[in-house]
């Protein structure tokens, strides 16, 4: 079946084979195909592609917005795993409930006062300021930044770590009840 399409095809497990006139041949294939972004099982970071040490800020988008309570996800740990500055796009107090977790945030280096904003709507122009006041700062500056302070990367990611861990034993003790 041949389908006309103006926007680009975004699925990665589907073969999208183009003519010059923009037909796109739509059939699902029967194996997946590697985006070569996606390394394959024997890649050398365990969390990160290898494009994402280029990465000085993480925006991390979470599932949830508008929501009563703070839920974190996979989206709010990547930055933690990778060692990046984040900020998150979620409801009103999942900076705090990861500060409570233990995770140093770098509030001497980035402003999360969007945390704090019960309306969603201010909360979100918060995030972009604080989004565009990153984005100003010098590269030189933000490089130093991360070297300067690996250590705190490396404690952020032993915590990670121990809660994972902490997890997974919780998850074995209730699977063997």
């Amino acid at each position: 079946m041949t389908l006309i399409r103006l926007d680009p095809p975004t699925r990665i497990n589907d073969k999208f084979v183009t003519n010059g006139n923009c037909q796109i041949d739509c059939t699902p294939v029967q194996s997946d195909i590697l985006h070569p972004l996606i390394p394959d099982q024997n890649f050398k970071f365990q969390y990160q592609a290898d494009f994402y040490s280029l990465v000085s800020l993480d925006i991390a988008v979470e599932t949830t917005y508008n929501y009563p309570y703070p839920y974190i996800t996979e989206k709010s740990i990547r930055p933690i795993a990778c060692k990046r500055l984040f900020v998150v796009i979620g409801p009103q107090g999942i900076i705090k409930k990861l500060k409570d977790y233990g995770f140093d945030m770098f509030d001497d280096y980035i402003s999360h006062s969007y945390d704090s904003i019960d309306n969603p709507q201010d909360r979100l122009i918060t995030v972009t300021n604080t989004i565009k006041e990153f984005c100003s700062r010098d590269l030189n500056d933000i490089k130093t930044f991360y070297r300067n302070n690996q250590n705190r990367f490396d404690k952020n990611f032993k915590i990670l770590q121990s809660l994972k861990n902490k997890e997974i034993k919780r998850l074995k003790e209730l699977l063997d009840v």
